[in-house]
């Protein structure tokens, strides 16, 4: 999905009300997924009026030969924006035998509440979605038709409790450049299937933002990250975003196992016992596109994640890698800037190193998001987590 520019407002939001929160350990409460699925009843006026909402699920897929990665995202606007929804599809063959394709596509979205389903159709005929949550299973189900990409009707199966990111879900009085920012943000991690036949893995996010004003501020980037992969014989999925500012706003958050074993850990840097804060150093460089007469930009494709709580990298040490060239653009992206802005939405399957000094094993997903670029200003962008 593209978020508009409170994207990067979202990321200011997500990762600094989650630095805002509590840092909660071994995150137990299990929050009832279908309070969340629904579009968020909000209010008329700040703080309790959700300006932006999305739902939104990256993943990768094996069928038929074919090693798949893939972004869907469907994104809501309220006042003051204009927008209309709008419904984000990528896709990339992570054998490299045919080229990436992303298109955002604007359109009606509708929710019908007796079966919790959301209906997308773009202005354009071209493109629709429907995406159903089924509260007696704890399923949910995706179907996507586009010239990008087509999802027939997979089950989105969760491995373990509904994740409240940061440990709260509630990321709350974040302030930047004079605006609070209110915005609530879970995730599941989930295994594809179709059919009864499993097919992958993915990330699904749902996320809602209320600042308690409409004056937008400037200057964040943002990096986000999702691993799904083996440590120490059982799977563990971890997923990290760090703020691009004067001030330090990021959040680790390491789950284990499935089902009855699963558990969750989220450190934030106000965790009393992290010494040594998220890092992110990108080690290898790619060139953003950028329009006829705009100066060169690079972002990275490969990088350096650490975090430590008594000796660097001992709680978090990842090199992440994904594929050059996957970007997204669109009204979450562009709006009220005057260069031709891309985010880098990409999905990989590359990763190594150690998760709480054990080494990471195989890898089946890797989702790389970053509004970040070396050689331009920083810039207001969200990430595409979440919803």
């Amino acid at each position: 999905m593209h978020r508009r520019q409170f994207l990067g407002l979202l990321a200011a939001l997500a990762a600094a009300g989650a630095a805002g929160g509590d840092a909660v350990r071994r995150v137990a409460a299990q929050t009832d997924r279908s309070l969340w699925w629904p579009p968020a009843p909000g209010g008329t006026l700040p703080p309790n009026r959700v300006v932006l909402e999305w739902r939104y699920l990256a993943g990768r897929i094996s069928e038929a030969g074919q090693d798949v990665g893939f972004v869907v995202s469907l994104a809501d606007f309220n006042a003051p924006f204009v927008d209309p929804p709008q419904l984000l599809v990528m896709r990339e063959d992570l054998a490299g035998a045919t080229p990436h394709r992303a298109q955002v596509y604007p359109g009606s979205l509708t929710y019908d509440a007796a079966s919790a389903t959301y209906r997308f159709a773009a202005s354009s005929g071209a493109a629709a979605a429907t995406w159903r949550f089924d509260s007696a299973s704890q399923r949910y189900t995706l179907s996507v038709v586009s010239p990008e990409l087509e999802l027939g009707e997979l089950t989105l199966i969760p491995q373990g409790a509904f994740i409240p990111e940061a440990g709260t879900g509630q990321i709350t009085t974040a302030t930047f450049g004079g605006v609070d920012i209110f915005s609530d943000y879970y995730a599941n991690w989930v295994a594809i299937s179709r059919g009864g036949a499993d097919l992958g893995v993915g990330r699904l996010d749902m996320q809602s933002i209320r600042p308690a004003a409409f004056t937008l501020p400037t200057g964040f980037s943002h990096h986000w990250f999702a691993v799904a992969a083996e440590s120490a014989g059982a799977p563990v999925w971890i997923s990290a975003w760090r703020l691009v500012s004067e001030r330090s706003f990021w959040v680790v958050t390491i789950a284990r196992n499935s089902g009855a074993s699963w558990s969750v850990e989220s450190f934030t840097e106000r965790s009393p016992d992290i010494a040594y804060p998220l890092s992110v150093e990108v080690r290898d460089w790619q060139p953003q596109p950028v329009a006829d007469g705009e100066p060169p930009r690079r972002t990275g494709r490969r990088w350096l994640l650490a975090a430590g709580r008594s000796a660097p990298g001992d709680l978090l040490n990842l090199v992440v890698s994904v594929a050059p060239g996957q970007f997204i653009s669109g009204a979450r992206v562009a709006a009220g800037l005057t260069t031709t802005p891309l985010m880098q939405e990409a999905v990989g399957n590359t990763a190594s190193g150690s998760l709480q000094g054990a080494a990471l094993g195989p890898v089946r997903l890797v989702v790389a998001e970053s509004t970040f670029s070396e050689l331009a200003g920083q810039r207001l962008h969200l990430p595409v987590l979440r919803q």
